[in-house]
């Protein structure tokens, strides 16, 4: 599995100096901020303030499938008591190539929030289709969530498509939740479905 994860934050690097050190080895959980002479690693609490970036990860030559079996391309743990009110939301957006020279078997794509799958969708055929996944995850209740998520495919594989996946989840808001997304060839063939970037971001409720 290549895929790349992003886990809790470790505590270690909270006020150190970054200087000389890449942007790469901040952990998740950390933004770099400028204080006046160096960067440091600031802590994003569970509950950070409205539109905070919780994750940005990108692959310029894209995660892919190993095999066969479902492999996570990319993921981001979402701290438990980060939607802390009804109405906080995480909002996310992955770019997915879906490729297919021997026209052989299915590349199916998903969008795992715990135990939940918003989003799957299959191709077949000898394609290679561009997507954009684009949704919204919002808090109804401390166990209870709306996910709404939009896939736009370019026109390569026979003209443009777009749809709006609506599903309910029920995962406990107060411990982890890990979001990602997933890809898997049934050939089996490794990079049939790869991911190029994903971006997670939280919005807070407006009273």
């Amino acid at each position: 599995m290549r895929g790349r994860s992003s886990a809790g934050p470790a505590t270690s690097l909270l006020g150190r100096p970054l200087d000389g050190t890449s942007f790469g080895s901040i952990a998740s959980g950390y933004l770099p901020v400028w204080d006046g002479t160096k960067f440091v690693a600031q802590l994003l609490t569970a509950t950070p303030g409205a539109n905070a970036t919780l994750s940005a990860q990108a692959d310029a030559n894209g995660l892919g499938n190993v095999g066969g079996g479902e492999d996570d391309l990319f993921s981001f743990s979402v701290p438990g008591g980060t939607l802390s009110t009804d109405g906080d939301a995480i909002e996310f957006l992955a770019t997915v190539r879906v490729r297919n020279a021997s026209a052989a078997g299915t590349q199916t794509t998903r969008v795992r929030w715990g135990a939940s799958v918003l989003l799957q969708f299959a191709d077949t055929g000898a394609n290679s289709n561009y997507y954009v996944i684009h949704g919204f995850i919002t808090r109804v209740g401390a166990a209870s969530q709306t996910g709404f998520v939009q896939l736009v495919r370019d026109p390569t594989g026979g003209g443009n498509v777009t749809s709006v996946a609506v599903a309910a989840a029920a995962e406990t808001l107060s411990g982890a939740v890990i979001l990602k997304v997933t890809g898997e060839d049934s050939t089996p063939t490794s990079d049939n479905v790869e991911a190029f970037s994903f971006f997670v971001r939280l919005l807070k409720e407006t009273p």
